[in-house]
């Protein structure tokens, strides 16, 4: 709720706007040491075949990690069940090294209250991306609205 309300034709337009990451689930897997850099390996992942469809290595002088995106269809699986299928499928693409993992963790979006509320229908992806009423300041000039799906260009 906005405090004065904004105009009809925003709350509208934000109502229509499909949120980018709503059906996305993002996963991150921390390691001691980015061992794939010993074996010549960049540490990133495209693939078709498996719940990973793109990871990179996020490493740094903090830790290793590997971080990317599941496909969408994962959000109905437990996270357990997610878990298990991530780390099999870095196993046959990298080695047995990477079951020696620190941490596993993810995040689908759907299920997340403020990203993707519950009981409100799910929009076309990219619905309402770079509106023109995104560009505009409201209340006064104190609010401009931000975000990925503000933008007007890719």
């Amino acid at each position: 709720q906005f405090e004065p309300q904004l105009p009809d034709h925003v709350s509208r337009t934000m109502k229509q706007t499909h949120t980018w990451m709503g059906d996305s689930v993002k996963a991150t897997v921390t390691y001691d040491k980015a061992w794939w850099k010993d074996k010549g390996l960049s540490g990133g992942l495209y693939s078709n075949n498996g719940p990973v469809v793109q990871m990179y290595d996020q490493s740094d002088e903090q830790g290793a990690a590997l971080v990317g995106f599941l496909d969408d269809s994962t959000a109905d699986m437990s996270e357990g069940q997610r878990h298990q299928a991530v780390i099999d499928q870095l196993v046959r693409v990298f080695g047995a090294e990477a079951r020696d993992y620190k941490e596993y963790r993810d995040t689908a979006w759907k299920h997340e209250q403020f990203t993707m509320p519950p009981g409100v229908p799910r929009l076309s992806r990219h619905s309402n991306v770079g509106s023109r009423v995104y560009q505009e300041p409201y209340l006064g000039g104190r609010l401009y609205i931000g975000g990925t799906e503000t933008s007007s260009q890719a």
